[in-house]
């Protein structure tokens, strides 16, 4: 089983339950730029995989009515694709923290490096966006960089490409690393936070020290390490287009690299790259919620059936009750099949199965029954009510089965 974790990057914060957060929400609230909200520990910088554009969406989702957002200020801050796209909150937890260190308000970089053009090998197109976004740079004093991806670009494949960028190009975490003074011990669970050198950052960049600074001093003590760290680091499984040439290959990586960190110990894995956070923060699962709603939309639609007056309608509206009551029987005998002990598996499937059996006969007894004393439409709204109830009545009294995450993670006991 892989463990569940929580992402976040040197620069903003993220979730997942080895741990995975963003490093700049640990900055954002070491600095107090959150009026000291507690946050969880782990940290991620990440912009890879998106492709190129310069939407004005990429702004309004790191929020375009900001006002520490400027369009003519000196400083430029490029969060990066994976981050607006993927990871919203940290998008914003990278603003807020290189808003607060730069003490003055910033632009925001439009659109996307370019990086994953001079992957998929279209080095012309690369070249001409590069230039295009180093014309776009002139007259600013610095660009302040959250994804190790997009600063690998700007301080690397740019000059690669022949292309110059007028002003100094600077990772947020690094900064925040120069400024350590300003920082401040950050609230969190008790328990291991192990960060992870992403490749971009660490082989790339050539930084290893900052972002475990930076963590040192929001833990109040040194981060915990994966037995492969700095130089020897293993990959997340995001590097390149590998999430979207061979998805199953990257998975793969990913899983192994979260196992190494349960054998250190789990605890809350930090990272400082946005495709590395994606990477490791797994995808949602909600099999509790959907198991759930598949039960009370049954419900729905069967008061809904009752109701109509239309042929049309209530063969639409009986085919989706038959589709929900299809996906539940799915979620419960999948649900035995996988948390049962296998030396009990028989015998609570033979329990599971005269429930299910007799409960059929016994609701249709009962359907007769209401049907005969209060009319053939009241006993079926009935019905679909007291179905609606008993699941949210479920999901109060057993919130460990609306918390159910993913298949494939739940382990039998």
């Amino acid at each position: 089983m892989v463990a569940q974790r929580r992402l976040t990057t040197v620069g903003a914060v993220a979730e997942a339950t080895a741990g995975e957060q963003d490093l700049a929400a640990i900055v954002v609230a070491a600095i107090g730029a959150l009026g000291g909200a507690s946050l969880d520990l782990p940290f991620v910088l990440a912009c890879e995989t998106a492709l190129p554009d310069a939407e004005p969406r990429i702004l309004r989702a790191v929020g375009l009515a900001n006002p520490r957002v400027e369009a003519d200020a000196k400083q430029v801050l490029l969060i990066g694709c994976g981050y607006v796209r993927a990871a919203p909150r940290e998008a914003r937890d990278a603003l807020d923290a290189a808003t607060a260190l730069t003490g003055e308000p910033v632009a925001l970089l439009e659109g996307c490096c370019g990086l994953p053009l001079r992957l998929a090998g279209d080095l012309e197109a690369f070249r001409r966006h590069a230039a295009a976004v180093a014309r776009s740079l002139e007259g600013r004093e610095r660009v302040l960089v959250v994804d190790a991806g997009c600063a690998m670009t700007l301080q690397r494949r740019y000059a690669e490409a022949g292309v110059t960028l007028a002003p100094p190009v600077e990772l947020l975490v690094e900064r925040a690393a120069r400024e350590l003074g300003r920082l401040r011990h950050v609230p969190h669970e008790a328990g291991p936070v192990r960060y992870h050198d992403p490749c971009q950052l660490g082989r790339g960049l050539g930084v290893y020290d900052a972002p475990r600074a930076v963590l040192a001093r929001a833990l109040g003590r040194a981060p915990d390490e994966l037995d492969d760290r700095r130089e020897r680091a293993l990959c997340s499984g995001a590097g390149g287009l590998l999430p979207s040439t061979m998805p199953s290959v990257a998975r793969a990586i990913a899983d192994t690299r979260l196992e190494a960190h349960a054998r250190a110990g789990g605890g809350r894995i930090v990272t400082a790259c946005a495709s590395s956070l994606l990477a490791l923060r797994p995808p949602p699962g909600r099999v509790g919620r959907l198991f759930l709603s598949a039960v009370a939309l049954f419900g729905v639609f069967m008061i809904a059936f009752a109701l109509s007056r239309s042929f049309w309608l209530s063969l639409l509206l009986l085919a989706a009750s038959g589709a929900a009551d299809m996906l539940s029987v799915y979620f419960r005998s999948t649900l035995v099949q996988v948390l049962v002990p296998s030396g009990m598996l028989g015998r609570v499937s033979a329990v599971n199965q005269i429930f299910v059996g007799s409960s059929n006969e016994i609701g249709a007894f009962e359907s007769g029954v209401a049907a005969k004393l209060f009319g053939t439409v009241s006993s079926v709204v009935v019905g679909g009510v007291v179905t609606v109830v008993v699941t949210l009545a479920t999901a109060w009294r057993v919130p460990a089965l609306a918390r159910l995450d993913r298949l494939e993670e739940q382990q039998p006991g």
